[in-house]
């Protein structure tokens, strides 16, 4: 009866690695990207509206995530939660260049936020939805890699903060520097990181199963 209790000390160890690597390998957020252009309105200190550049893709009805593409959002902030909306896109703005994917929005809820084509004009911002916070991940799906994969072009952008207002005063939203008719504004490269996937989680569960029992075995062997 000891011995057994041992082995389900063990066994349970190696689950606890296993949701924790699963927790990692996908994160269920409406909405993942691959950022390459974070732009602040009216500046990073007050801003109030954000246009994300990179690659997106979505969780969709039955629990799966679409294909990425590229393009970018354009969120205001929701009354009131300018500080947390700030501190969340500073995070996906300071990830540029990371082997991750950043999640944003609710849990395992079909996002209504726009894709919108490089080089169009900025229209009416989407809601931010501060949901469950910035969610990095590396597998989520499958989709991950082939966002990673996406080399969405990054034009420079000019200051745009004189003209736009997101409090409903005047002024126009700037319109974001054109794509060159033809292109798409993504080229496919090698993609970045590890992705992490579920065969992986897995083996890293049996793994810890294997030395905690090995562990246990030899204290046993030393107190004989």
């Amino acid at each position: 009866m000891k011995r057994f209790t041992q082995f389900l000390t063990a066994a349970v160890l190696g689950m606890v690695v296993m949701a924790e690597g699963a927790a990692q390998a996908s994160n269920p957020s409406a909405t993942y990207v691959v950022p390459t252009v974070v732009d602040f309105f009216p500046d990073a200190a007050t801003a109030t509206s954000v246009r994300i550049e990179g690659a997106f893709f979505s969780y969709q009805t039955g629990g799966s995530y679409g294909a990425p593409a590229c393009g970018y959002m354009y969120f205001s902030c929701p009354a009131g939660s300018e500080k947390m909306c700030r501190m969340q896109w500073t995070e996906i703005k300071n990830a540029i260049g990371q082997p991750s994917c950043q999640g944003f929005g609710p849990q395992s809820t079909v996002s209504k936020a726009t894709l919108r084509s490089l080089g169009t004009p900025l229209g009416t911002p989407d809601l931010w939805d501060l949901g469950i916070g910035i969610t990095p991940g590396q597998f989520v799906g499958g989709q991950c890699a082939p966002a990673q994969a996406l080399k969405c072009s990054a034009p420079a952008t000019s200051d745009m903060a004189g003209s736009l207002d997101m409090a409903g005063g005047g002024g126009n939203p700037p319109n974001p520097p054109v794509t060159p008719p033809g292109s798409s504004g993504c080229t496919l490269g090698g993609a970045t990181g590890r992705t992490e996937t579920d065969s992986w989680v897995v083996l890293q569960g049996l793994t810890a199963v294997a030395l905690a029992w090995g562990v246990i075995r030899q204290r046993r062997r030393r107190t004989r």
